[in-house]
């Protein structure tokens, strides 16, 4: 099963899916369209290409966010997908700055009522709906500052925070560094919820002088656009700039240890498979108009949890220790860089549990 957004060629079969789950003109083609547009973000689950699944989340302000829409096609009820939908929607509005998260849902249902409480959420009201017998329940949870990682190991309790085994969590190992720089991290939705996922660790490391931010092809988070706005930092994209199009934006790394000198850096980071950062240079006008930084690495990557078809291509944390090195925080590179060493072996040993 793999959750996506929906396109607009998925919309007809949402609308099915929505009117399918609860009643035959729940919905209309028109509606849903409408709230799309009035910044609802629509996620669907699939089975190979069947929609079976899907998930709305409303913005209600820059912490607040709302679940609304959420469906599983009756064939497909009772097997953990509405629980992986809701946890999607949560991810999603944690890495984009939210800390509150509440939905509404019909009564008299105790089932569905005890199904929200085991996830984590607490009952607010209840209100009589329109004019019919039926009244909704209100219901909200507090959200944690991070999203939670599965669990790398099915035969040992794993850390909820990091998803290694507790006996080698890396939680309890991360660094207390801090850099007059900024690291501004965006991440492409696959790499949520990743146990392999090296971008945290450049959070974990530096709490105050790291940012991390959720990537949506058609909108952008409120908070990424005020980071890219503040005129502290000098802005560095880390990105190849490897086409013609990109030839008047690139930057040396003499001119970066120039830059340092003067003015403080936000480096900002695409965290994905090169494939994925790709797409998110070329979808994301924001980023059009920041100079852009090849780092020209021409030692082989320590990072072996993924096969990388892009030889000399190295994980993002160690893209923040070459980033410390060039701007002279020797000090903070040798102590992310065992940070590093520690998550890779942390895994080994966890994986062979």
């Amino acid at each position: 099963m793999k959750i996506r957004p929906l396109k607009k060629e998925d919309y007809t079969d949402c609308v099915h899916l929505l009117n399918q789950s609860f009643d035959e003109k729940y919905i209309s083609l028109e509606q849903l369209e409408k709230e799309i547009l009035k910044n609802t973000l629509f996620y669907g689950a699939f089975e190979k290409s069947e929609l079976i699944g899907c998930v709305g989340l409303l913005q209600k302000s820059e912490e607040s966010y709302k679940i609304v829409r959420l469906a599983v096609h009756p064939n497909y009820r009772h097997k953990g997908y509405g629980e992986k939908l809701i946890a999607h929607a949560e991810n999603t509005a944690i890495l984009n700055g939210g800390t509150k998260m509440s939905l509404a849902f019909l009564v008299p249902n105790e089932s569905l009522k005890n199904w929200y409480l085991n996830l984590g959420y607490e009952m607010e009201k209840t209100k009589k709906y329109k004019n019919t017998e039926k009244s909704i329940c209100f219901a909200k949870k507090k959200l944690p500052k991070t999203p939670p990682y599965g669990g790398l190991n099915k035969r040992v309790p794993c850390c909820s925070q990091c998803g290694f085994p507790e006996k080698v969590c890396i939680c309890k190992i991360h660094p207390k560094l801090a850099s007059p720089n900024k690291f501004v991290i965006i991440m492409h939705p696959e790499e949520v919820g990743r146990t392999t996922n090296t971008g945290r660790l450049i959070k974990n490391a530096f709490p105050n002088n790291t940012e991390i931010f959720y990537w949506h092809r058609t909108t952008i988070n409120y908070n990424l656009k005020k980071a890219l706005k503040d005129n502290d930092y000098h802005k560095i994209l880390v990105f190849p700039p490897d086409k013609e199009e990109y030839d008047h934006k690139a930057i040396s790394r003499d001119m970066i240890k120039e830059i340092s000198t003067d003015k403080n850096i936000m480096f900002i980071i695409l965290d994905g498979t090169w494939k994925e950062a790709r797409k998110i240079l070329k979808k994301s006008s924001y980023l059009k108009d920041i100079q852009m930084l090849d780092l020209d690495i021409d030692f082989k990557t320590e990072y072996y949890l993924r096969r990388n078809k892009d030889l000399g291509h190295i994980c993002t944390v160690e893209v923040a220790i070459e980033l410390l090195k060039l701007v002279g925080e020797s000090e903070n590179a040798h102590e992310l860089h065992k940070y590093f060493q520690s998550f890779l072996l942390r895994y080994d040993q966890g994986r062979r549990m």
